[in-house]
């Protein structure tokens, strides 16, 4: 067996997956602001925060999503929101809406700690 073909054929292999992902992280960040900038304008959100794998880049992985936590949707707007940034998503990624009002203390205070916010 030749081991400097195969070695060169997975070389090869985990560049383009880490470009790929390279991309999808991109276009997930990207999205993700949009989503943010929606929130404070339309729905006037105190405040986004970034959390889960988007936000520590070394977790992110192709099946990874945007995962917002959000200071001040009213709940009667919620649904609505979510609706409308799910149309902002770019095909093949899923959002995670989580209202700061619903969550225990316990996720609160690690939202706060690592979240990072998205600003206005």
């Amino acid at each position: 067996m030749d081991t400097d073909a195969f070695t060169a054929g997975w070389t090869e292999r985990l560049e383009i997956e880490r470009k790929s992902r390279c991309k999808r992280m991109r276009e997930a960040y990207i999205a993700a602001r949009k989503c943010a900038h929606i929130l404070y304008d339309k729905y006037r959100v105190r405040r986004v925060y970034l959390i889960g794998s988007l936000a520590n880049p070394e977790d992110f992985h192709e099946r990874s999503d945007i995962d917002l936590a959000v200071e001040g949707l009213p709940s009667h707007l919620y649904f609505k929101a979510l609706a409308e940034l799910w149309r902002e998503l770019p095909a093949g990624l899923e959002l995670d809406l989580i209202p700061l009002e619903d969550v225990d203390p316990d996720f609160l205070s690690r939202i706060l700690k690592e979240g990072v916010i998205i600003d206005d």
